[in-house]
């Protein structure tokens, strides 16, 4: 694959208000989740790694004290509107797409964010995103024709309105695990089991 400059962005600033505690933070095997994501980032080698953080700023800054950390201190307005910050922080001029990538997806690897470029490319897709076993979603890839629109998100919905209004110009990739996120107690119990 030609090699092009692609963000990925870790949207880690949520309070995990469902779980009770920060899921970032939560073990899976000898590393925080956080750590664990940010490692299959760095590792894919795509381009520049960030992390946006809110809630748990300081818990996430310990926990990874080198890398490149966006705080986003109004994080209850939503991950739409911590999308826009995130966008308006980061040097975009030299990036030709950017990856939004989640904190808490269990079985996210590096060469899904690999394989997602790769489809981008070889299908010339604007948008990328992953078909689940069950639904659709992230880690997706945005072209750098959709900055703009990124810049301009608010709200909660995330960039769902973007995927919606560029349809025609979306491709998928297969991420049968996707949908496994840590929102619940035995979303925590699948982790002891790595």
């Amino acid at each position: 694959m030609k090699h092009r400059n692609i963000a990925s962005i870790i949207l880690a600033a949520g309070n995990s208000s469902r779980l009770g505690q920060a899921k970032q933070l939560v073990r899976r095997g000898n590393q925080s989740m956080i750590q664990y994501i940010y490692e299959q980032c760095v590792s894919a080698n795509l381009g520049p790694t960030y992390i946006l953080t809110g809630a748990y700023h300081e818990e996430i800054s310990k926990e990874l004290p080198k890398a490149s950390i966006l705080h986003y201190s109004d994080w209850e307005d939503g991950m739409g509107s911590t999308i826009s910050f995130a966008m308006n922080q980061i040097q975009l001029n030299s990036l030709d797409g950017v990856v939004i990538v989640l904190s808490d997806q269990i079985f996210l690897t590096s060469s899904i964010l690999l394989n997602l470029v790769q489809e981008a490319y070889s299908s010339k897709s604007s948008i990328v995103n992953c078909e689940y076993q069950n639904g659709m979603g992230p880690p997706t890839y945005f072209d750098k024709s959709l900055f703009r629109d990124l810049t301009f998100l608010e709200g909660a919905d995330g960039a769902k309105s973007i995927v919606s209004k560029h349809m025609n110009h979306r491709s998928f990739i297969q991420f049968p695990k996707g949908y496994i996120d840590i929102d619940t107690q035995e979303d925590l119990n699948l982790l002891m089991d790595l």
